[in-house]
């Protein structure tokens, strides 16, 4: 029984660690273009701008892109989401990557708590053992 329980630890922690290099390679990233910088959500399939205002020491916003199109300014930036704001695109391609993170957060959380619970059965199957005088492996 020891023996499954370690197998199912060792099976869960291999699924966490191919979650998390996965998650890494999520983003390709393209140079920083003025004040743009391109990016490409390899789960979605989607791609990506980001703006950074200058002068602004926060991180950028980000806009999903209809076409590949670039950037010059903030005004081409501006224009783009208002007309592509009205249609609901921007919203929905948003949230659809939203779900997909909030999914993926979700299933490492659940894996995270089965391995926290399994290594607490694995500790307490082994003080039961001990205390009874059992084999010790």
């Amino acid at each position: 029984m020891q023996k499954i329980k370690k197998l199912t630890v060792c099976l869960l922690c291999i699924c966490i660690i191919l979650l998390n290099v996965l998650a890494y390679f999520r983003w390709s990233y393209g140079a920083l273009e003025g004040d743009f910088r391109y990016k490409t959500d390899r789960w979605m399939h989607q791609d990506w701008v980001e703006y950074y205002p200058p002068l602004v020491l926060t991180e950028g916003m980000e806009f999903p892109l209809l076409n590949h199109s670039k950037f010059t300014d903030f005004t081409e930036l501006e224009a783009y989401v208002q007309k592509h704001a009205l249609s609901g695109y921007i919203v929905d391609r948003w949230l659809a990557r939203m779900r997909l993170t909030y999914i993926y957060a979700g299933v490492n959380l659940v894996l995270l708590f089965h391995i926290v619970l399994l290594l607490m059965l694995l500790l307490r199957s082994r003080n039961v053992l001990r205390s009874r005088g059992g084999n010790r492996r």
